[in-house]
């Protein structure tokens, strides 16, 4: 029986791991790492005081116990990690760029200002672009306020799936074929992993699916994605 579809949910069936068993190490994860988020950190302080052990709180961060009690001796988050300027998409040089067109003109859309710089070299993704102009002027609209409401799922009940272009990277590597990454994260707890693959289709979709259910040892009841397309078909009301 295929699975229940509603508005971008497709529905998996019910979580075969107790709620706090969700999140075992995966072998590997912590070396391709870098370092600990804010989020994660914020976990980290707090657990002691429900009641978690130090290898509980390794188990649901994917770090191990040794390397989260030196956090939580060191009583401080991580330092953020600063990515070299000639790794950056928009470096010194654009910035600068930038920064001019604005003072000409700050209500200028990021579409015309691509228009401006293409010609010149920018070789930026357009919501990597959007992104950076938002950190720089805010929305567009000056009216406008950021808004935060928080969505509450239980231990197993949802996760998100997506997919995202790496073919900038593929093609500072010289690779002659696509690069893309399938992405997954449980709601409640944050665990994610990350998959990559040579194209974006149904095939390698369920592909990366499978990998995630095995890497969870179990099936969330929910999964959320816009892209339903590399899931299946729709005839009106009816998805396959």
């Amino acid at each position: 029986m295929p699975p229940s579809v509603r508005s971008g949910t497709i529905s998996f069936g019910l979580l075969a791991l107790p709620a706090f068993e969700v999140l075992a190490s995966t072998p590997g994860l912590e070396a391709a790492v870098l370092m600990m988020t804010q989020e994660e950190f914020m976990d980290v302080q707090v657990l002691p005081a429900a009641g978690w052990s130090i290898r509980q709180i390794a188990a649901h961060v994917g770090y191990h116990p040794a390397t989260v009690s030196a956090w939580l001796k060191a009583g401080g988050p991580p330092a953020k990690r600063a990515t070299p300027v000639d790794e950056q998409l928009i470096d010194e040089r654009w910035r600068a760029r930038i920064t001019g067109l604005l003072a000409q003109n700050p209500a200028w859309q990021a579409t015309s200002i691509m228009r401006v710089l293409e010609p010149e070299g920018f070789d930026v993704p357009y919501p990597t672009f959007t992104r950076y102009l938002r950190t720089v002027r805010g929305p567009s609209r000056g009216s406008t306020q950021p808004v935060a409401v928080p969505i509450e799922t239980g231990p197993g009940e949802e996760f998100r799936l997506d997919w995202s272009d790496c073919n900038v990277w593929a093609g500072r590597w010289g690779w002659d074929h696509e690069l893309h990454c399938f992405g997954t994260v449980l709601c409640w707890s944050r665990r994610k992993r990350w998959w990559f693959a040579a194209s974006i289709d149904r095939p390698h979709t369920l592909e990366g699916l499978v990998g995630w259910f095995d890497d969870l040892d179990g099936v969330p009841a929910v999964g959320r994605t816009d892209r339903m397309g590399q899931l299946g078909t729709s005839r009106g009301h009816t998805f396959r």
